[in-house]
């Protein structure tokens, strides 16, 4: 289905009115046949039933020449859940031909299929897509909006006399919440700063030096515009990855803790909020302890524990705006007089107006954080027996996993390219699409 077909419409032809009444007075008749037509199928709804594959076939075989149906694409008239229940409490288990070519997982372009039988002439395709709810009209030509509207709100007042089969259908549905994943939305957001940072180029060399001559007054303005803006976006990707870096470190402990925390913990808020407040070197050295599925505890004195600490304690001083000289030094001035300043090293032009602003956040010390928050995780993971372990893999990578507070699953529930299709082509196309 094409949504910007220019296929010709109903709605199209009466516009013609004026140049050509003959026409005008062919479509209002049409319209109006269109309408009774819709009508009955909607009066008829009680007599609806499931139009099985073998006699849809016999209906194509004799109805080879009929027109394409109108498609109606369902935004906010109707939800798909309530749709869904009331074609389930009546006609039972989706019956249409795409429920054959569906895969036994939530991975499909279309998930569920109804073809209904409305009367003897017409039938009704009703799907769900990744994005939309679907119904194609077969047997009738250009439906219009207002044939639509009436369609829905049948369906609708239809609710009432079978809502106790209705709400048996909801229950039998498992519910499940999707939720943020903040591991995975730091990860993006960090090697897509690292990208970006691995293509803006700096070096020394490159700074504009301390001026000695006029003329090199004349380029030094245009020269330090070009350099700060470099340098100001160098700035902004080295302080985001050395502020994010440890955040996603600990949105990766505390997956881990979510997945695999012990019943008596899981089942214990205050146990489970008491955990994952620690300190967290403590929560890394307890993980086997407090987690089922370690073969092996966290060493705590191995390099890759002690880089991943030391980044840890580093990001406190400066997330929380630690002042310390001792840590914080990057050169030395001498004062005679109280006032006179003398220089023991001296720092070119460029040099103070840029090269100040990267000391102890340069590309450098950004990716060696990044190199180190990995290589932690990956040594954490192989602390995993493998049974659980795939199951961490993959929830790490799903942007909106999903949990189902009844029992407590987690799962990936879709995959994250999500599949849609629009049937048609711009030159043969359905009759009439309506968006309600």
């Amino acid at each position: 289905m094409n949504l910007l077909s220019n296929s010709a419409s109903i709605v199209n032809a009466s516009k013609d009115f004026n140049l050509n009444h003959s026409n005008s007075a062919k479509s209002q008749t049409i319209n109006r046949t269109l309408f009774k037509l819709m009508k009955n199928i909607s009066d008829n709804i009680s007599n609806w039933k499931p139009f099985d594959l073998n006699e849809r076939m016999d209906y194509e075989k004799k109805n080879k020449k009929k027109t394409p149906p109108s498609a109606l694409v369902i935004k906010e008239s109707l939800t798909s859940l309530d749709l869904y229940a009331y074609l389930k409490s009546r006609f039972g288990d989706p019956n249409g031909m795409q429920m054959i070519l569906r895969k036994d997982s939530s991975d499909n372009l279309v998930h569920w299929h109804y073809t209904i039988k409305t009367t003897e002439k017409t039938y009704l395709d009703i799907w769900q897509t990744n994005l939309t709810t679907e119904i194609y009209a077969h047997g009738l030509t250009s439906v219009v909006e207002e044939d639509w509207k009436m369609l829905i709100d049948v369906i609708k007042k239809d609710f009432k006399p079978h809502g106790p089969e209705m709400s048996t259908v909801r229950r039998q549905l498992e519910e499940w919440q999707l939720f943020i994943n903040p591991y995975k939305r730091l990860e993006d957001v960090l090697i897509r700063c690292g990208n970006v940072l691995r293509t803006l180029s700096i070096h020394k060399d490159d700074l504009p030096d301390t001026p000695t001559e006029p003329k090199e007054l004349e380029t030094l303005q245009e020269t330090i515009e070009e350099k700060r803006l470099l340098y100001d976006e160098i700035h902004g990707h080295c302080v985001t990855i050395k502020m994010l870096t440890p955040v996603m470190v600990e949105a990766f402990i505390n997956l881990v803790i979510f997945l695999f925390a012990v019943p008596d913990i899981k089942k214990d808020d205050r146990l489970y909020q008491d955990l994952i407040r620690r300190d967290i070197d403590i929560r890394v050295r307890s993980l086997h302890i407090n987690c089922q599925g370690f073969s092996k505890a966290v060493d705590s004195n191995s390099e890759i524990f002690k880089k991943f600490h030391r980044m840890m304690n580093n990001r406190n001083d400066f997330l929380h705006g630690n002042i310390d000289p001792t840590k914080l030094k990057y050169d030395k001035v001498y004062f005679d007089y109280r006032t006179v300043p003398i220089f023991e090293k001296r720092a070119s032009f460029g040099e103070l107006a840029f090269s100040n602003k990267l000391i102890h956040i340069t590309p450098d010390t950004a990716f060696d954080d990044l190199d180190a928050a990995f290589r932690f995780i990956k040594y954490v993971i192989e602390c995993i027996s493998p049974d659980k372990r795939n199951l961490l893999l993959a929830l790490m990578q799903s942007t909106s996993p999903g949990w189902n507070s009844k029992d407590g699953r987690v799962g990936v529930l879709f995959p994250e390219s999500i599949i849609h299709s629009v049937l048609g082509d711009a030159k043969e196309n359905f009759s009439h699409t309506t968006v309600l």
